[in-house]
């Protein structure tokens, strides 16, 4: 960490006193609880506590009905002399852009949406009155989502720039595509404002919506309950795997590097066995190898998973690679050490292993446990492509160029074929999509002897 800067006169105002730490950044900080942020209606009727005028059958319905009466009033803007005593702050027509919002969340075109603060049901809350073409209703015909999404919104459209916004589990009582496109708006309030978005979820839908370095992954001690931090990084494939879920395996799958990589697959299934297109398919994980080994293999290991395997560049193979010692090394902990040396003699690196937390560290005999797994799994379902790099294999079938073309020799080659078979000027940007449709154009040159497509029906076959 850098010195602090005691004499700089330009950052005076920024340090404590005592001139030995900056000073805690001043910044809006606005908490939603969506498991809490139950609508006026819903708290008085299904968590108030009875009283003498409730404790009777269809009591609280009752108050709710005579209630209602002056919330309505409110709403119409033509509130009784008593009804002024019940509310809190004064009805309020949300602006058109935040009603917008809340209708492409919801799905619902909305003409306008007034809320107002009050107290008619007893307790301090909040109501609603939601517009549509054919008609209006309020928060108590809503659902409890739709109701938390019209707070949510309008409680951060009225946050200041570069506010901390803090969400707990934002996803109770919304659809998937709801909460999707709950994200989108989160999304662009971040670029928007600058706003710092903290959000506790269990939500597939909204976690594989995020990169990876913005998902940060807890989990509970079994032995003690305390928890920690088990992944400052991590891929959304991976971050239910503690709770049992894993995603994205509906169909027998080769997790590939790229879209060059799952362009040989599919050339290898047309060659080779097309009747079996549509139930096997190329993967593409983001990050290229790195991150399929760190993250996306730990998850198909531990969860012994039979429907993937994957196919890596030939780059990616560990020449000398002694996959025996998997068995010869004893699996406990005081072997830990040895087992992380082959990890990584073996994968070029220690993949994330998911280990038990033991007085604030991983457990020993977890890590090994759970490597053992992961490197017998990846002994039997890793393959690798013909060559080091895919482009440079594919020239050497079709140009008879050198095969041990470096990958930034054989992608410059083919960033001139695209160039050439598009017509695009020497200056000129040439799109991604070109240079792979250049490489398809050559992918199709290649038959059943290829030994590019030849490697690539291992894995295929291996999974068929």
């Amino acid at each position: 960490m850098a010195e602090i800067p005691v004499d700089d006169p330009t950052v005076a105002g920024l340090l404590s006193d005592s001139k030995d730490r900056w000073n805690p950044v001043s910044k809006e900080v606005l908490y939603l609880d969506f498991r809490s942020e139950l609508s006026a209606h819903d708290k008085f009727l299904y968590h108030a506590a009875d009283d003498q005028w409730t404790r009777i059958a269809n009591g609280k319905k009752f108050r709710v009905l005579k209630r209602a009466e002056g919330l309505a009033r409110a709403f119409d803007d033509t509130p009784h002399s008593g009804d002024k005593d019940m509310i809190i702050e004064p009805v309020r027509d949300l602006e058109t852009d935040v009603v917008q919002s809340i209708s492409d969340i919801l799905g619902k075109k909305f003409s306008g949406i007034k809320i107002v603060k009050h107290r008619f049901y007893s307790s301090v809350g909040y109501s609603a009155m939601l517009c549509l073409k054919d008609g209006n209703y309020s928060e108590a015909h809503a659902g409890s989502g739709e109701f938390a999404i019209v707070r949510l919104v309008d409680a951060i459209s009225d946050m200041s720039k570069n506010g901390l916004l803090l969400l707990d589990e934002p996803e109770v009582s919304l659809h998937p595509g709801a909460q999707k496109r709950l994200l989108n708006f989160l999304k662009t309030q971040v670029n928007q404002k600058g706003t710092q978005i903290v959000i506790s979820t269990h939500s597939p839908s909204i976690v594989e919506e995020l990169p990876p370095d913005a998902i940060k992954l807890l989990s509970p001690d079994p032995a003690t309950g305390s928890v920690s931090l088990i992944s400052d990084e991590t891929h959304p494939s991976d971050a239910f795997f503690h709770i049992g879920h894993t995603s994205g395996l509906k169909n027998k799958r080769i997790m590939v590097e790229d879209a060059l990589s799952a362009e040989i697959v599919s050339r290898a299934i047309t060659l080779h066995c097309e009747d079996l297109r549509g139930t096997i398919e190329p993967v593409i994980f983001p990050g290229g190898a790195d991150s399929l080994v760190k993250h996306s293999l730990p998850t198909l290991a531990l969860a012994k998973s039979s429907d993937a395997v994957m196919l890596l560049d030939g780059d990616q193979r560990i020449d000398g690679a002694d996959w025996s010692v998997c068995d010869s090394t004893p699996a406990t902990g005081e072997h830990r050490e040895t087992w992380e040396k082959h990890a990584t003699a073996l994968l070029g690196c220690v993949p994330q292993h998911f280990a038990n937390s033991k007085n604030g560290s991983s457990d020993d005999d977890s890590v090994v446990k759970n490597l053992r797994e992961i490197l017998l799994w990846a002994r039997d379902n890793i393959y690798y492509l013909d060559g080091k790099v895919p482009e440079a294999a594919i020239l050497a079938e079709t140009e008879a160029s050198d095969p041990d073309s470096t990958t930034v020799e054989a992608k410059a080659r083919f960033v001139e074929i695209a160039r050439t078979t598009f017509g695009l000027g020497k200056s000129a940007r040439v799109p991604a999509l070109d240079i792979l449709t250049a490489q398809r154009m050559h992918l199709s040159q290649l038959d059943e002897s290829s030994p590019l497509i030849k490697s690539a029906f291992e894995a295929v076959n291996a999974v068929r």
